[in-house]
């Protein structure tokens, strides 16, 4: 902090927080939120964060639930949620659900079935359509299927077919024809040909 050039200041408080032990994440917490000013407080609060996110997630979670809404609190979810949905979707999950309705839980939500989706997507999709209401849950099954498509267009095909009409609906069977076609055009087109509305079937064959 006794750094006058404030760019090479900031810098520092990054590389501080990525060399932390865990034993020293608590002190570094606090030592954070005792700065004066505000943008070093944020980044290094930023850095400290993340750090705890890769060391220990589960517990660098449970304190960012903990937190006031903010931008702090919803960019330290970005860096902590992907590192503890790698280690344990489950665990992530039931966290989740003990979040308070906010802008921090929706975007939990949403990092949580990207991850998901590419881990399990059958697992992913029961777990979304047996949200409670007030949850999300459109938001999640919109993110889903802009995934699925795209790791796997043939499994996603049937789903695609039966969603009521609509743009998601539109820009996904442009989508399963698009990334189908790439790796098997005939049974792309095979699929084209038996939707069974006129223009969803013109849309994919184009």
């Amino acid at each position: 902090c006794a750094e006058k050039k404030i760019d090479d200041k900031l810098s520092a408080l990054v590389e501080l927080g990525k060399a932390l032990s865990l034993a020293e994440i608590p002190e570094a917490v606090k030592t954070a939120d005792s700065l004066k000013e505000l943008r070093e407080r944020v980044v290094l609060s930023e850095s400290v964060l993340k750090r705890w996110g890769e060391l220990a997630p589960a517990a660098a979670f449970a304190h960012l639930s903990e937190m006031p809404e903010g931008m702090m609190k919803v960019q330290s979810l970005r860096s902590v949620v992907p590192s503890y949905a790698k280690k344990d979707i489950r665990a992530v999950a039931d966290a989740a659900m003990k979040m308070k309705p906010g802008r921090a839980r929706t975007e939990t939500v949403q990092m949580l079935v990207e991850e998901w989706t590419r881990q399990d997507v059958k697992a992913v999709l029961k777990w979304v359509n047996d949200l409670p209401e007030g949850f999300p849950k459109d938001g999640a099954l919109h993110n889903i299927y802009f995934i699925w498509v795209h790791l796997d267009p043939a499994g996603i095909a049937a789903t695609v077919r039966n969603l009521p009409p609509g743009d998601t609906r539109n820009a996904l069977i442009i989508n399963v024809a698009g990334d189908w076609a790439a790796t098997d055009a005939a049974s792309a087109v095979k699929w084209a040909e038996g939707l069974p509305v006129a223009a969803d079937k013109q849309t994919a064959l184009a």
